[in-house]
């Protein structure tokens, strides 16, 4: 008999952790999402072309949602890269005294907001930051000692370090904001 209990109870528990799901709830009427085109209000031209790649791969790759053209789409998403900044971080003295940059931190400002086109209600508005360091003494952020994007892996450890310092720095921002943006779409539903 108290075997029998507790083969019930196990069952039990197993068949409801069997219906978890991480992914959620669609929000009514949406199954599908147009992506405009990013705005860019910076000079650095591919920023905008790296996040829309990378974002449009991610929501195919993880099935999120359905991509489709603005006049046969649900709903629609529309991200504003806002301002670009780049400022000095850790400095050096050399032997005649004058200070030399030798970390840099880039910092991105966007706006994301994802629009039922059925409704026209806002699901989601929101302002962010994200950011990447750089180094500018060598030729190859492989080399740099420093770790880039703050994910706890140092230059060959990490995958996205690679190439030109600056060019490396904008890549890792492109794929923190796909991310994210990835991220605010799913915790929204």
């Amino acid at each position: 008999m108290i075997f029998r209990n507790k083969l019930i109870v196990v069952l039990v528990f197993f068949m409801n952790c069997g219906y978890y799901s991480y992914k959620g709830t669609l929000p009514v009427g949406i199954s599908s999402i147009s992506i405009s085109s990013v705005k860019n209000n910076t000079s650095e031209y591919t920023l905008s072309n790296l996040i829309n790649e990378k974002l449009s791969n991610s929501i195919i790759e993880d099935n999120i949602l359905r991509i489709s053209e603005f006049s046969s789409s649900d709903s629609n998403l529309e991200i504003e890269i806002l301002n670009l900044k780049e400022s000095p971080e850790v400095y050096s003295v050399n032997e005649v005294a004058f200070g030399n940059v030798d970390q840099w931190k880039m910092e991105v400002t966007f706006n994301v907001k994802w629009k039922n086109l059925i409704t026209g209600d806002i699901i989601l508005d929101k302002k962010s930051k994200k950011w990447a360091m750089y180094n500018t003494s060598d030729l190859d952020m492989n080399n740099d000692n420093i770790d880039n994007d703050l994910d706890g892996f140092i230059d060959s450890q990490d995958s996205d370090e690679f190439g030109a310092p600056r060019e490396g720095a904008v890549r890792i921002i492109s794929n923190k904001i796909s991310e994210q943006i990835i991220t605010d779409l799913i915790s929204n539903w």
